[in-house]
């Protein structure tokens, strides 16, 4: 019983109500649109794929609420060379079967089971970790405010070269 409540406790329940809130009008919203649409399209069932996603976000969102952020403060450089590495695999691999063009882009791996990954989706989350760690490191070291452009440069430097690729 106490592993539940520690479960429980975890979450800001306010937010996973307001959260909810907004899960609700969407799918309402999503379901009230279905009938304009024409074609074929119109045979697929948006409404329910939203729901599906929203599934598979609330087991993420419990999956992530247990890694503690000092872990990733220590490895943000691995996740970040990781996100890196499988963008420049964009650009290596592209127009191969591995990197198709979808809708005239080449920014997803295509897997015979899994189906398309797009790896900028987790690059985003690594640089965020990579950013929050370059922050804290810098203030913990600067503590009177007198590098702050110092500052600006370590995050356009760790910026840049995602954001390039």
């Amino acid at each position: 019983m106490n592993r539940f409540k520690s479960f429980t406790q975890r979450y800001d329940h306010t937010l996973l109500f307001l959260l909810a809130c907004l899960m609700v009008i969407s799918v309402i919203a999503i379901y009230t649109a279905q009938p304009s649409l024409k074609g074929a399209i119109s045979a697929i069932n948006f409404s329910a794929k939203q729901i599906q996603w929203y599934v598979i976000g609330f087991i993420a969102l419990s999956v992530v609420i247990f890694i503690d952020y000092e872990q990733l403060k220590r490895f943000h450089w691995f996740l970040y060379g990781a996100g890196i590495l499988s963008l420049i695999g964009l650009v290596i691999f592209r127009g191969t079967p591995i990197v198709t063009e979808i809708k005239g882009a080449y920014g997803w791996y295509q897997f015979p089971v899994i189906g398309t990954v797009q790896p900028a989706e987790f690059m985003k989350f690594f640089l965020i970790v990579s950013l929050a760690a370059v922050i804290t490191e810098h203030n913990a070291r600067y503590v009177q405010h007198e590098r702050d452009f110092l500052l600006l440069v370590k995050m356009v430097a760790v910026t840049a070269l995602p954001l390039g690729l």
